[in-house]
């Protein structure tokens, strides 16, 4: 699947750096997202997908944050999951070409499971 775009860096200080920008802010999905992508960057795919979903509950038309979570789920092998998220980007922002393949990829992957 393709990468998201990120904001961050690789270290723990940018997690600790948006969290507290998250405590700040409760309200800002953007935050959330951002933290989601530091946690990401360090291979703390479940935490990731965590703030994910408060950025989703935060602002349902996110369609980072969807396109994001899709991301997650799919490094996590939840590909049915990812596929949901991947279409709900693409409701939200039709022309969302990172979700276009990510979908796609996802798609072609679950296929291939299923013919072996």
């Amino acid at each position: 699947m393709a990468a998201r775009c990120r904001f961050t860096g690789d270290s723990p200080e940018a997690v600790r750096q948006f969290r507290e920008a998250a405590r700040l802010a409760p309200r800002d999905d953007t935050i959330l997202i951002a933290l989601a992508n530091a946690l990401q960057d360090q291979d703390r795919t479940e935490e990731a997908a965590t703030e994910l979903r408060r950025a989703i509950a935060l602002n349902p038309n996110a369609a980072d944050a969807h396109n994001n979570l899709g991301v997650a789920l799919g490094m996590l092998g939840r590909l049915d999951q990812a596929v949901e998220q991947f279409r709900r980007a693409l409701q939200i922002r039709p022309d969302y070409q990172d979700a276009q393949r990510n979908l796609a990829a996802a798609l072609q992957a679950i296929g291939s499971s299923a013919r072996r």
